[in-house]
């Protein structure tokens, strides 16, 4: 197990102590199909290595641990460009693309098909995942700052420096540049069209 940790009621606890930033800051991203896992480590970790069926939600287990957690939901405008990086990704293994490596240099990536039923999946489950990330925060009554992923590209600075007055922490730091490269390249631009060109017909055989 990760981190150091010997079973599930110590992971938490171990991954929060190897992660956190000097002033004390733990942030974890999740997707929406993640939050099983996640609530249960979270119930390992209050209740001991056990396996049970919780009753409460997972925000309750959110609340009890971490006490006073604050929510950045990361979206992106174009769900079809989502889901040709998330086609991309779960088909080849690469989830990001570092400065000063070759990541999407793999023959997996490069003889990787257009597949439109693959995409229209990821279309469809990306705009899920929207759904059920809003529906959680407005359940729960929960204060949210939302960024726009083609809002963090375009403007990167200005971006972060909104998440740390979000978090409450100081604005007046220097920003690194960033670390990760843009994974869209001219093939999923290439792919992005043929989808769209092909949506109607596919529509129009969906409702025959």
């Amino acid at each position: 197990m990760r981190f150091g940790a010997i079973n599930n009621s110590e992971y938490l606890d171990r991954l929060i102590e190897s992660t956190s930033t000097e002033n004390g800051v733990f942030g974890a991203k999740v997707h929406w199909n993640q939050t099983n896992f996640m609530q249960e480590k979270l119930v390992a970790s209050l209740r001991g290595d056990i396996p049970s069926a919780p009753s409460e939600p997972l925000e309750f287990f959110l609340r009890t641990k971490l006490q006073s957690p604050r929510y950045i939901w990361l979206r992106r405008k174009n769900k079809v460009a989502q889901a040709i990086s998330y086609y991309r990704a779960s088909r080849t293994g690469v989830w990001r693309s570092v400065k000063g490596r070759k990541d999407q240099s793999s023959s997996l990536d490069l003889s990787l098909p257009f597949n439109i039923a693959a995409i229209d999946y990821y279309v469809k489950l990306c705009s899920q995942m929207d759904f059920e990330w809003n529906h959680y925060f407005r359940s729960n009554r929960l204060p949210v700052l939302m960024i726009f992923y083609e809002d963090l590209v375009a403007n990167y600075q200005l971006v972060v420096r909104g998440v740390l007055k979000f978090l409450e922490l100081s604005i007046n730091i220097s920003i690194p540049e960033k670390k990760l490269n843009r994974q869209s390249d001219c093939r999923s631009l290439e792919w992005e069209r043929r989808y769209l060109e092909a949506l109607p017909k596919k529509l129009c055989g969906i409702l025959k």
